[in-house]
């Protein structure tokens, strides 16, 4: 189960490495790359409970082998894709078989030893996960540069395998004899609604037009389809998401920093990735090595924040992790279009702190906050509330990026005396985000010298990333405040249905 974990995690950590190479080699727009990121987030973070559930009822060991057999089958899917279109289904289906093995991963591994050993499995368990955010951006990076990107993908066919069939031959089968409830394919399904098109709203806002019938269409069907999931939820005799759970104060407030800190997680790995190759131009593989000073201290820092919860509350735990990583967003809206490795770097170690201690502290906050028979689902809540962090901040920031850059580009082309319609403008910021498609586009509609084409480009994705950051770095500080005055009334029980 700890290498089932490893490959997950590499291949989360690591596609963002790829994907301006993926974006110039299948003719993707920054969107489209946005997708191949948030398919993956969207099918984990609505499948992740339902596969829970599944596999207490039907036998966790059955799910694991049947989502490591899916996850080879969509690895393949995706190394081969000849389109963006059929790249971002088949990560989807990725995500989907990640739900089935992390959803059943962490019970197989507690009911693999003793209760005297349990604390040691899942603490192994977890410092694996650490190790595979730490070397997949260098992997993601490594098979770019020096073979294909698709390859990345690829490698995880036979890993998959191998796994599920030691899967099959060393793990003894095991459901929950409690678990016989039926399903909630009802709120399922109205979850994944209301994410899905709520996703699409927010991403199609800033290209399509806010005011049209297929933005807005989809943040109403989407927003419609959250409430009606909440509305099910509390009515249903057998929901899917336990809400009365979020009725503790502490377990709402550690909920709300792991969406917000998640949030900002991805935002940070997917559009540094992009700046570090489209604007530094740094290869695929530099960036991997790059990337090492976020990761190899985040994962240095987990047993170090995991000591010093030994000493000091939760709470101001979890405001300072907030804060430093509103200091990280700072020290990246420091970067230029000519230096800003320096700034980069010195925002991956700060923000490296700050991740540490907003990751472990919410999850064991999350967890010490409710009642120990209810830790199951209370565990995968708190995983699934993450997930939909990494997918709503990233369409959320995405959205504020190609706002803040369109206009950056408009403002540029003005004043370099081009004249250039707004459908014009739109096609051009709709390449990927300071790539030199972008420029080249630019440099057909226009007279103007490579150079200054290049500049224009460049500009305007810096202007974007330092608006997108420093926003961010306010929100971390209004998280910090809200989570502070909830946090500091004390934990109130969990109200039972």
């Amino acid at each position: 189960m700890s290498a089932a974990t490893l490959v997950l995690t590499i291949d989360l950590f690591g596609v963002s490495v790829a994907l301006p190479t993926i974006g110039r080699e299948l003719g993707g727009s920054t969107s489209s790359l946005q997708w191949v990121t948030n398919a993956y987030s969207l099918s984990l973070a609505a499948l992740l409970i339902p596969a829970g559930r599944i596999s207490d009822l039907v036998g966790r060991r059955r799910v694991a082998v049947l989502g490591l057999v899916s996850f080879a089958l969509a690895s393949l899917a995706c190394g081969t894709a000849q389109s963006m279109e059929i790249l971002i289904v088949a990560r989807a289906a990725q995500g989907g078989a990640a739900a089935m093995i992390a959803a059943s991963a962490l019970s197989i591994t507690s009911n693999s030893v003793s209760d005297e050993n349990r604390s040691l499995a899942i603490g192994i368990w977890t410092g694996v996960s650490a190790i595979g955010s730490a070397i997949g951006p260098l992997m993601g990076g490594f098979a770019t540069d020096l073979a294909s990107w698709r390859w990345f993908f690829i490698v995880n066919i036979g890993v998959s395998v191998v796994l599920a069939i030691l899967t099959y031959a060393v793990v003894d089968e095991s459901v929950d004899p409690s678990a016989q409830t039926p399903l909630d394919w009802l709120g399922g399904l109205l979850l994944l609604i209301g994410l899905s098109f709520t996703t699409v709203g927010i991403m199609q806002g800033p290209t399509s037009g806010w005011g049209t019938p297929v933005v807005s269409g989809s943040l109403v069907l989407g927003l419609c389809g959250l409430f009606l999931f909440w509305r099910h939820e509390r009515r249903t005799e057998n929901p899917l998401v336990e809400l009365n759970l979020f009725s503790s104060r502490s377990y709402f407030g550690t909920s709300v920093v792991a969406f917000v800190g998640n949030g900002a997680y991805g935002m940070f790995l997917f559009f540094i990735s992009l700046y570090l190759q489209q604007v530094l131009d740094l290869s695929a593989l530099s960036t991997g090595l790059v990337f090492l000073t976020f990761t190899l201290p985040y994962a240095a820092g987990s047993p170090v924040v995991g000591k010093l919860q030994k000493r000091v509350e939760a709470p101001p735990l979890l405001v300072s992790g907030l804060v430093v990583l509103a200091l990280s967003f700072a020290l990246f809206a420091l970067a230029g279009t000519e230096r800003g490795l320096i700034a980069v770097i010195s925002g991956m170690v700060v923000a490296a702190i700050g991740q540490a201690l907003v990751f472990n502290v919410s999850g064991v906050a999350a967890m010490t906050s409710i009642p120990r028979e209810k830790s199951g689902i209370a565990s995968g809540m708190i995983s699934t509330v993450r997930q939909g962090g990494s997918l709503i901040g990233l369409a959320a920031a995405g959205a504020l990026f190609k706002t803040a850059e369109v206009a950056a580009l408009e403002k540029s082309v003005s004043s370099s005396g081009l004249r250039l319609s707004s459908a014009e403008t739109a096609a051009v910021s709709d390449e990927i985000s300071g790539s030199p498609a972008a420029a080249q586009k630019l440099a057909a509609l226009s007279s103007v010298d490579q150079r200054q084409v290049d500049e224009i480009i460049s500009d305007a994705f810096v202007v974007a990333l330092r608006c997108t950051m420093l926003t961010f770095a306010a929100l971390m500080i209004l998280t910090a405040v809200l989570a502070r005055r909830i946090l500091k009334r004390g934990v109130s029980p969990v109200v039972e249905n």
